[in-house]
């Protein structure tokens, strides 16, 4: 089972994330990111399912992040849940920071 699923229009690519995310979904969830990240399209996060999520799939998303930046492509997380916001939170991501719901 994928630990992502992906919609994409012509303007976005919506990624869901399902509940978990640990190390061996890690891959994957690269592999996806970087045919979103392709395609030139907004991309559109939602953590609203995550249960758990481990550091290396943290270290992902904010690779995403600083990857679309660099590529000015639009980032947002439009959703995250209270375990999403805590596992980034337990390895020092501030808040009001990185990917937490906003437009880079």
């Amino acid at each position: 089972m994928s630990a992502f699923t992906i919609e994409t229009s012509h303007e976005e690519n919506r990624i869901q994330l399902h509940s978990v995310l640990d190390l061996s979904s890690a891959e994957d969830l690269l592999h996806g990111f970087r045919n979103c990240l392709e395609t030139g399209n907004a991309l559109v996060v939602s953590g609203a399912e995550v249960e758990r999520l481990t550091t290396p799939c943290i270290q992902i998303l904010c690779a995403l992040q600083r990857k679309a930046a660099l590529l000015n492509v639009p980032f947002t997380f439009s959703e995250m849940s209270d375990a999403c916001r805590q596992a980034l939170t337990d390895v020092g991501i501030p808040q009001d920071s990185l990917i937490l719901e906003h437009t880079i």
